[in-house]
């Protein structure tokens, strides 16, 4: 019985081995086949990310302006005594002037807006800022760092396919570029926008928001969501990672921290003392950062363009706001007209 089982069992192995290898050979080379389809795709699709950057959507395209490569775009000039950075979310980015904050210093102040849609932390961003060796004197923030929200730096979906929704963004540039007047149009005011938001050292008017005559709120708007009787808290605590790396920044590099007021319509919130006095006092220990005025400024409605944002005049408004309490914060460090 074991002479019969021996050869049956060599038979066995022989025609297993005949039959799997042309199966695993046919396998490699559809998934070779594959890869060289997703290879090809993925090259077509990384060319349009590259070559039509303007059918993604305005955030993405001011996103993209201010930061990579493009951050040297942004640089201070030498002879400037103050290099002022402004870090913060779209109100930032709408909000703030560098040439308006730069004429209340004849010429002795060069600041940027480094402000980004949808993002306050900014850890990231001056780190690379740094690295580009545009190191800034002063940094002003409206908002305290948050150690538990994302920040600046690409996840490795964002790296490995940055055109993963160009399918839906060429869609909806489609969609609005009717109000445009057509897809090319459309392109080369994204372009244009560009261009002028660099040339405006980042800073760039929200106007795919505003929805009103002369991107002006009614005088009388108001929304379910206003709370006029209650105060919007800013509390700075000087605490965390964030902090402490911050501030291990600001020593090194000799930068001074200056929190500035957000703003904020005037029946929104309820108005704020000058000072936030429990902030001021967290931060006394710390001698790079400081504290310029209130929380908040309350500007009228007709200085907004849409519910959340200024308008060109709100934002020389504003600015001019910050310009003077910025010189109030700065006054005892260098004498600046």
């Amino acid at each position: 019985m074991l002479f019969c089982e021996i050869p049956f069992q060599k038979t066995m192995k022989l025609k297993t081995y005949s039959t799997v290898v042309p199966e695993l050979k046919k396998v490699f080379f559809s998934l070779f086949r594959l890869s060289l389809m997703l290879l090809f795709f993925w090259i077509v699709f990384y060319l349009a990310y590259v070559f039509f950057p303007y059918i993604r959507p305005g955030d993405k395209i001011m996103y993209a302006a201010k930061t990579a490569s493009a951050r040297k775009r942004f640089s201070f000039p030498p002879q400037a005594a103050y290099k002022v950075l402004i870090f913060g979310d779209s109100k930032v980015l709408c909000g703030f002037m560098p040439a308006v904050f730069d004429s209340c210093f004849s010429g002795q102040v060069h600041s940027i807006n480094a402000g980004l849609p949808e993002i306050k932390d900014f850890l990231f961003y001056l780190r690379c800022l740094i690295a580009d060796n545009t190191i800034p004197t002063h940094i002003l923030l409206t908002s305290p760092w948050k150690d538990t929200a994302e920040n600046l730096k690409p996840d490795n979906m964002d790296l490995v396919f940055p055109f993963r929704n160009i399918l839906r963004d060429f869609v909806l540039f489609l969609m609005r570029s009717r109000s445009y007047g057509g897809p090319g149009a459309f392109y080369r005011y994204g372009k244009h926008a560009e261009m002028q938001m660099v040339a405006d050292r980042g800073y760039f008017f929200i106007e795919g928001q505003s929805h009103y005559p002369n991107h002006r709120l009614p005088d009388d708007f108001t929304q379910a969501s206003d709370r006029p009787d209650s105060i919007a808290q800013r509390n700075i605590l000087p605490a965390g990672p964030i902090f402490n790396e911050l501030l291990a920044l600001a020593t090194r590099y000799d930068i001074k921290i200056v929190f500035i007021p957000t703003y904020y319509r005037t029946h929104q919130f309820a108005p704020v003392e000058a000072q936030n006095r429990a902030s001021v006092a967290s931060l006394a220990p710390y001698s790079p950062v400081r504290i310029a005025g209130p929380d908040y400024v309350q500007l009228d409605n007709r200085f907004f363009s849409d519910p959340n944002h200024v308008n060109p005049s709100g934002a020389a408004l504003y600015t001019k706001a910050v310009c003077n309490l910025f010189k109030e914060a700065v006054a005892h460090d260098t004498k600046i007209p």
